[in-house]
């Protein structure tokens, strides 16, 4: 018999904020345009939207399927992890990234 679950979708929406810093190494020049983009205001709207993935699951229907109480494992393949490398996988492979999930 079916059951009911409550499913909280999401999606990234991308915004852009160019920053420049000087350093000695990559791994420096990372850290501080984090923190400078961290303090920029000039952040813009790319116009890029990512795919729909689960964040977040509860059997039942509930008010907040992301409590740590009540929500419930979400297989890999509909998590955004698992959306992300199924596109570079199949970037990779030269194909779209299959639509079955």
């Amino acid at each position: 018999m079916p059951r009911p679950f409550t499913v909280q979708c999401s999606y990234p929406a991308f915004h852009t904020c160019i920053v420049h810093v000087e350093a000695d190494d990559i791994g420096e020049a990372l850290e501080k345009a984090l923190a400078e983009a961290d303090r920029d205001d000039s952040w813009t709207d790319t116009g890029h939207c990512g795919d729909i993935y689960i964040y977040a699951a509860a059997e039942g229907a509930v008010d907040d399927p992301a409590d740590p109480r009540i929500t419930i494992d979400i297989p890999e393949r509909f998590t955004e992890y698992g959306q992300l490398t199924r596109a570079r996988n199949a970037a990779a492979m030269g194909s779209d990234p299959p639509c079955d999930p």
